[in-house]
């Protein structure tokens, strides 16, 4: 959910961050090179990418995984989760320990293997990722 940054790393990322919010920090920790190239591409071709990151948006992500974490006794709603088994932005082991964190009863984890993060966008993916989503819904009506 956040980049891999090192205890060192962070006190030095603090520093930056005080004189300017917007630097650029180099993402790290990539599980293959497959998955570091895809970054790169996507940090050179797509304007949306979410690698490299400022360094206010990675504290910002950072502190929200944290409280997120914290705080994950206090959910009640009814809650569903999408993932896609090849995706590269989102940590699939970190989502999967907040869906086991849910002391709701009423949760429901979806994982779609052969889908990546950007699935959503795709038609056929589009109206698949809809349908498990409205079924979900409509069930709490």
């Amino acid at each position: 959910m956040t980049p891999h940054i090192s205890p060192e790393e962070m006190v030095k990322l603090r520093e930056l961050a005080k004189s300017d919010p917007h630097a650029l920090i180099p993402s790290k920790g990539y599980k293959s090179k497959q998955e570091e190239e895809f970054h790169e591409y996507n940090s050179t071709h797509d304007k949306l990418a979410y690698h490299p990151y400022h360094v206010s948006a990675a504290f910002f992500l950072q502190d929200a995984y944290m409280s997120l974490l914290m705080n994950i006794h206090k959910i009640r709603a009814p809650t569903m989760m999408v993932l896609g088994g090849k995706d590269l932005t989102v940590c699939n082991e970190e989502s999967l320990a907040i869906h086991q964190g849910l002391q709701n009863e009423d949760k429901q984890l979806i994982v779609f293997e052969d889908k990546d993060h950007f699935s959503m966008f795709l038609d056929g993916d589009y109206q698949m990722i809809q349908h498990v989503t409205l079924d979900f819904v409509l069930s709490k009506i």
